[in-house]
């Protein structure tokens, strides 16, 4: 199990308040073809999909395979498309999850419910403690 205090800075740019963060996050392709860079990542239970930074997709020469319309939170917003990867994505060596991520051009990685559903997250805030196993 992972275990890990939560980031009172967040990270990136877009990440002003508290968000549970994970270090040496590995993004694999299907055939265990490792991308060359650990990654940070923010543990976002509000967010439906994982997105991954397309450099990753390109590096790793994933086939694109299918599209997703992603709205935000604006009434009224149109979506824009995005490109869907399939990949693995590994955390500490622990926790090892397949499925299909949305490849945007920013450089922050986001695991979504749908990583979270394949395994056990707890969060503390009163204590800015959390669990991902």
């Amino acid at each position: 199990m992972i275990r890990q205090t939560l980031s009172r800075q967040g990270i990136g740019y877009a990440f002003r308040c508290p968000a549970p963060v994970a270090e040496d996050v590995i993004v694999e392709d299907l055939h265990n073809n490792r991308h060359p860079h650990g990654w940070t990542a923010v543990v976002d239970t509000g967010g439906d999909g994982t997105v991954v930074p397309m450099q990753v997709c390109r590096d790793l020469a994933l086939p694109a395979v299918g599209r997703r319309r992603i709205r935000s939170l604006d009434p009224g917003s149109p979506g824009r498309d995005y490109s869907l990867f399939w990949v693995t994505i590994r955390l500490d060596g622990v926790q090892e999850v397949v499925l299909k991520v949305i490849a945007v051009e920013r450089p922050t990685l986001i695991l979504g419910r749908d990583f979270l559903a394949q395994c056990l997250f707890q969060m503390d805030g009163p204590t800015s403690r959390w669990l991902l196993g």
